[in-house]
């Protein structure tokens, strides 16, 4: 029953994908609004972390229909996507000083980055050791933080439970305790 949406969704990710040379966002998806909270127009990794994740979860279930070839195929264009992020990440590196990611690769380190969080919960595509996600969780907790939670100073979230608890996760992932003290925080 959902084949055949699920084939067109994972289509349409990799359809969409953009490879304009020389740009630090080659191969990844276009510019667009994403979530609110990322600010204005621009080529989020938020979107790309999650067609990463919707091009494995088609693979697996192409898998199920016993479709090989086309579970082939989505797993090897998630890969690829994630090699486009992995390569525009590295050339962020000097605007964001450091191993942090920020928001999208034309960006500085700002609120946005609370985005590419994902990559480390609910997502998952990196380990709870990276250090990209614990820099960032670190920059975020540091630089965003008022009264124990995220303030989202982009948009109209303000301090923004769902969005803290993001920098909780990574932080429990890694094994700081601080992710304690933040879900405390949340809960009061």
């Amino acid at each position: 029953k959902w084949q055949r949406s699920i084939y067109q969704a994972a289509k349409w990710i990799q359809n969409k994908r953009e490879f304009k040379k020389d740009s630090s966002s080659f191969g990844l998806l276009p510019a667009g609004f994403s979530a609110e909270h990322f600010g204005p127009n621009d080529c989020y990794y938020w979107d790309d972390f999650w067609g990463v994740a919707g091009l494995e979860a088609s693979a697996f279930l192409a898998e199920q229909f016993d479709d090989h070839k086309n579970a082939a195929k989505f797993l090897s264009n998630a890969r690829d996507l994630m090699n486009c992020i992995e390569k525009s990440l590295k050339m962020t590196t000097g605007q964001t000083k450091g191993n942090a990611m920020p928001a999208s690769p034309h960006r500085r380190m700002d609120a946005g980055a609370i985005g590419s969080l994902v990559a480390g919960y609910p997502l998952q595509l990196f380990s709870a050791q990276d250090p990209r996600l614990f820099n960032t969780a670190e920059f975020l907790f540091r630089e965003c933080f008022v009264q124990g939670g995220f303030y989202q100073e982009i948009s109209h979230s303000g301090i923004n439970v769902y969005l803290t608890l993001h920098v909780a996760q990574v932080f429990l992932r890694a094994g700081d305790p601080r992710f304690f003290d933040v879900m405390s925080s949340m809960a009061s």
